[in-house]
């Protein structure tokens, strides 16, 4: 995983699709997440995994976009990390369809 590269990534909340900047973070053992909105009209976050299993804001109260903005980014992750995420059809070259057996 690469750390201190910023991405784009695409997240929706209330029926909406918006665009945000990520910018991960490693300090000691801890990922945190900057969020930037290039669009302005929402204030800069910074996110963490934490460990009640949930995306929290570390300044501010967490609401359903945290946890919007969360899903965005696992599934970012997932989609480029985890091989077996990738939305090829079964059968297909670069499928995995016994992924049960990586686990």
């Amino acid at each position: 995983m690469p750390f201190e590269s910023s991405f784009e990534v695409e997240y929706f909340f209330e029926g909406q699709g918006n665009p945000v900047i990520v910018k991960p973070i490693l300090i000691n053992t801890v990922v945190i997440f900057l969020i930037h909105f290039p669009e302005g009209g929402v204030d800069s976050m910074a996110l963490v995994y934490n460990k009640r299993d949930a995306w929290s804001d570390i300044e501010k109260e967490s609401t359903g976009l945290t946890e919007a903005i969360g899903t965005a980014i696992e599934t970012y992750y997932s989609n480029r990390y985890l091989p077996w995420s990738n939305t090829s059809k079964e059968g297909s070259a670069g499928s995995f369809p016994d992924n049960h057996l990586l686990n």
